[in-house]
């Protein structure tokens, strides 16, 4: 596979990629003070809807902070994320110029970590495009294809040359990150009033069996399936499961995604998306654990949050008798009929958001 994002090695543009193949020292200091800036805050919102359980803040190694780190000690790697400005707000002076953090990031490699820079005009403009460029990367580490996946319509982030310190004192003078900074949208904050549970697992088999059933009855071929259309099929049930009285109420999406199961027909192009008086609010999380525990300890630690599932396996049985015996509030989005999951609750025939989401009209 042509991995692209080697083209952004060229240290005089941005993305700046510095592979090592020395064995990684996983040691540094935890729980270190930060105040990050608007910029970090928006990018560690995005980072978090595609790498939320290998995200690291707030942490030191040898006086060096890096504003993310991803890792993962099972599989061998760590990488130090940088979001690069080209002068600080306050005094307008220059920062990050070509070959200021030469020794920074040397040190890092030296110690077996991966270095990816990013220009912070490019994680405000094309967050999803350097995600993908991260992904690209732990593909190349791990050789496993599901960090691949749902990238494949995301572009690239445009490169951006890097300044050097006249440069930086010139960007300063005419006010260049007020030009992309407006452009910031907010991260969403505070708690889900709902949230809908996606086992990736079942939305792949699912999707797979729901596209041979529409192209047997209308004679087409389907493409990969869209989140958007996912959410507006199940948007149908949520007064169901929570009112909104008028009121605007945020709706947390999550995808498990298993590192050993492909989601190859779906694409990860969404983060976002208000419908009426719902706001959706997307994470992909991606894990090597069994994906029913990873759910379940999720609903138990939010038992007044009511929930769509989205799966059907008998693994979930157990789980289901005892968010019944503590009548937490949820809807099942299930097969129907050859259902593994009891019959007596309220549930969604999955092939409705599965068609809906591979762009079937007439359901």
């Amino acid at each position: 596979m042509d991995l692209k994002f080697f083209d952004f090695t060229d240290s005089g543009y941005y993305p700046k990629v510095l592979l090592t193949d020395i064995e990684p020292d996983m040691r540094f200091k935890e729980d270190i003070i930060s105040k990050p800036g608007k910029s970090e805050t928006f990018f560690e919102y995005k980072l978090n809807q595609y790498f939320n359980k290998y995200l690291i803040r707030d942490i030191e190694k040898d006086n060096y902070k890096p504003d993310f780190v991803i890792a993962s000690k099972k599989e061998g790697y760590i990488i130090d994320i940088e979001v690069d400005e080209p002068y600080a707000f306050k005094q307008a002076k220059p920062i990050h110029f070509t070959g200021k953090d030469d020794k920074r990031d040397s040190f890092f490699a030296n110690a077996g970590w991966d270095v990816i820079r990013f220009s912070e005009n490019q994680v405000i403009n094309y967050p999803n495009g350097c995600c993908k460029v991260i992904s690209y990367l732990i593909y190349h580490k791990t050789q496993n294809h599901i960090w691949l996946d749902g990238f494949e319509n995301i572009p690239f982030p445009e490169t951006e040359e890097c300044w050097d310190h006249e440069r930086s004192k010139y960007l300063a003078q005419i006010g260049y990150r007020d030009e992309y900074l407006k452009f910031l949208k907010p991260a969403l904050t505070g708690n889900a009033d709902a949230s809908i549970l996606i086992d990736g697992i079942y939305l792949a088999q699912a999707t797979r069996d729901t596209k041979q059933l529409y192209q047997r009855i209308h004679g087409e071929e389907y493409g990969k399936g869209k989140f958007e259309n996912l959410i507006l099929e199940l948007k149908k049930y949520l007064p169901n499961l929570i009112q909104t009285d008028g009121q605007k109420l945020r709706i947390k999406v999550i995808v498990f995604i298993s590192i050993y199961h492909e989601l190859t027909n779906f694409d990860f192009d969404i983060d976002f998306l208000q419908l009426d008086n719902y706001e959706f609010d997307f994470c992909f999380v991606k894990t090597d654990e069994i994906i029913c525990f990873e759910i379940g300890d999720f609903v138990n630690s939010n038992p007044h949050v009511p929930f769509i599932l989205m799966s059907d396996d008998p693994a979930y049985i157990s789980f289901i008798k005892g968010w019944e015996k503590d009548r937490l509030n949820f809807i099942l989005c299930r097969n129907n009929p050859n259902t593994f999951l009891p019959g007596h609750l309220r549930y969604i025939d999955s092939s409705y958001p599965c068609g809906r989401a591979i762009g079937v009209k007439e359901l």
